[in-house]
């Protein structure tokens, strides 16, 4: 899609394809980053807090980021991503869940440097309509086609 800073305005959206996010990728993902037991273990999530399966919190935001660099949305615009603010989980991506991002526009300034915009996006995790996961994310992107 190739967006640039000028192509977008406060509130705009777009949501991104489902994914399913399956019991051996948790396992996996949870071997390597996050070796908790009730993301490894099926026994040890009922004996949880959880109560079955879940994917770690940082496989989530991983997820959800993934996602969103699938909308393509500022592929070759984006000059730099300045940082992730107010993450929140709301609730676990359990095994055999299908998830999907809302992307919206919360923030749009013009910088002092010419050529550049900095865009605030809200990144939303949902599990059918309940909220999963948000975050916000600050993207460096170029104004118009003109600044290539």
């Amino acid at each position: 899609m190739s967006l640039h800073f000028d192509d977008v305005a406060v509130g705009t959206q777009w949501q991104t394809p489902s994914i399913n996010v399956c019991e051996e990728e948790i396992m996996r993902f949870a071997r390597e980053w996050d070796p908790q037991p009730f993301h490894l273990d099926k026994e040890a999530a009922k004996a949880s807090v959880f109560g079955e399966l879940c994917a770690s919190g940082l496989q989530t935001l991983l997820l959800s980021y993934r996602l969103f660099q699938q909308l393509k949305l500022f592929e070759g615009t984006t000059l730099a991503g300045l940082g992730m603010d107010h993450l929140r989980f709301h609730a676990p991506v359990l095994a055999g869940d299908t998830i999907y991002v809302r992307v919206v526009v919360e923030e749009a300034v013009v910088t002092s440097k010419p050529g550049r915009g900095l865009l605030k996006l809200r990144l939303s995790t949902y599990r059918m309509d309940e909220l999963l996961a948000d975050l916000q994310i600050l993207l460096l992107v170029k104004l118009s086609d003109k600044d290539l």
